[in-house]
């Protein structure tokens, strides 16, 4: 049995998330041994991302085509090839590829690894015939989609996130079952690339959206054709032909549908599968089945073994990537964690759906002095220019002027919601949003439209001086 020279880092999970934080910590200076467990790691977060953003980008030529009379413009139905979309869309992700080969790897510095990984006990991880022991051990192996618990789903072949990229084939009549941002996002690229669209929840749709916005997303939605059913009970008829979907809603009425293919997009679990934690005295969350029970920087139960991204139950790529950092921070240059800074919801729809921090008054009390400043992209001239004017802009401000968050529905949220998280970190004052300097016309300017109805204290100096340089580090 070969043994490796004990290293700083090893981090299990060669997907986008772990090869960046061995090449972080790599640049922080730590030795890294970097596990390939000669698979894709599911779910992988950023690769995913960039296949979904292509998928979406093609669907909205085909909706601008559409729309086009609105504008002067011709609106004869696309016409779609799809096996040419699918691959256009493996081709976009491919492109991340040359930053994980082997040899970019190596060059850096990092020790590659490829096999099964198993602890063999609390401080050596076995690959192969290959000993590894390091001062620490990160998790970074991903999550597979979760099969919720559904009759006669098991009967029946059905499309994942992680599987539905790659089809080749137009879906004639495409069932969506879940109420997540993927869930959303897919079921919007579908219709228009030209199927039928049944988005079925068995809960609430989006539960940790901002409720206004999130309605004005399901508006979007039906009215591009996504037949919308929320709090159903589903039961699967498989069929020579076709797949039944009996829908049973809560007041008793019964919903059935012929579909021709299904989209299961119900959440995710950690996958941990042949890694024998129990040996390396790593043990799971009695109250959710599946997950690590981790402290809130990450770390297991073994003080030497911390896990991020999917294995952590994080499966937004931003979230996650910070929550890398933050811990190579900490592992590697001692710095504290302190408090974590809240990570942004985005769903890709169009209308993006963007939030960050408090942004429901129904949901936790408005704190003394706090507000709730809105603005409409209806107002905004680029947004009416790009006929787009569909959306909503909410700060939630705090009695001292910071912000506690922010609700944006509407083209270019996502972008901006960078602008907001930058103030929320900064805690900058919101009259600084209403003194950036902006082109005109500009979508920013539905924030400085926002901020300026804060009736409040001012700005201290000091956060005015601050508030000055927010266009320069904005660019």
């Amino acid at each position: 049995m070969a043994n490796l020279s004990k290293s700083d880092l090893c981090i299990i999970g060669a997907g986008s998330l772990g090869v960046d934080l061995a090449c972080r910590a790599r640049r922080l200076g730590a030795s890294v041994v970097l596990v390939d467990r000669g698979r894709p790691e599911p779910g992988d977060g950023a690769t995913q991302a960039v296949a979904l953003a292509a998928l979406a980008g093609t669907a909205a030529r085909a909706q601008s085509w559409r729309t086009g009379p609105a504008v002067g413009l011709a609106g004869d139905a696309p016409k779609i090839n799809h096996r040419a979309v699918s691959e256009a869309v493996s081709r976009i992700a491919a492109d991340q590829a040359p930053e994980h080969s082997r040899e970019r790897l190596q060059a850096l510095g990092i020790t590659l690894v490829t096999g099964a990984p198993a602890f063999a006990d609390r401080q050596t991880l076995l690959v192969g015939e290959t000993s590894l022991r390091a001062d620490h051990f990160i998790l970074a192996t991903g999550a597979t989609p979760t099969v919720p618990a559904i009759r006669g789903l098991d009967e029946v072949p059905f499309f994942t996130p992680d599987t539905i990229v790659a089809n080749t084939r137009k879906l004639t009549h495409l069932v969506v079952i879940g109420g997540d941002a993927a869930a959303l996002e897919l079921a919007q690229i579908h219709v228009r690339l030209g199927s039928q669209v049944t988005l079925v929840a068995p809960g609430a749709i989006l539960p940790e959206g901002d409720a206004e916005s999130r309605a004005i997303v399901l508006r979007a939605l039906a009215e591009e054709g996504v037949a919308i059913h929320q709090g159903v009970d589903t039961t699967i008829l498989p069929r020579k032909l076709g797949i039944g979907v009996q829908l049973q809603h809560a007041g008793g009425e019964a919903t059935p549908l012929d579909a021709s293919h299904l989209l299961v997009t119900t959440g995710r679990s950690p996958d941990l599968e042949g890694l024998e934690l129990g040996k390396a005295g790593i043990a799971m969350d009695a109250i959710h089945p599946g997950q690590l029970r981790l402290n809130g920087a990450g770390r297991t139960t073994n003080a030497r073994v911390s896990a991020v991204g999917g294995a952590a139950g994080e499966n937004h790529p931003h979230a996650a990537r910070r929550a890398g950092e933050r811990l190579l921070l900490q592992l590697l240059q001692g710095k504290k964690a302190g408090a974590a800074t809240a990570a942004p919801l985005v769903v890709m729809t169009q209308p993006e759906l963007a939030q960050i921090g408090i942004t429901d008054p129904k949901a936790r009390s408005l704190g003394a002095g706090q507000q709730i400043l809105r603005a409409n992209w209806s107002e905004n001239p680029k947004a009416r220019a790009l006929g787009a004017a569909h959306g909503a802009a909410k700060l939630v401000v705090n009695a001292d002027g910071t912000l506690a968050g922010a609700a944006l529905v509407g083209v270019g949220a996502g972008e901006m919601l960078a602008v907001v998280a930058l103030a929320m970190d900064r805690r900058l004052h919101v009259s600084e949003l209403g003194q950036l300097v902006l082109p005109h016309p500009s979508l920013a300017e539905v924030l400085r439209a926002a901020a300026d109805q804060f009736e409040g204290k001012p700005a201290r100096p000091s956060a005015r001086r601050l508030g000055l340089r927010l266009p320069r580090l904005l660019g």
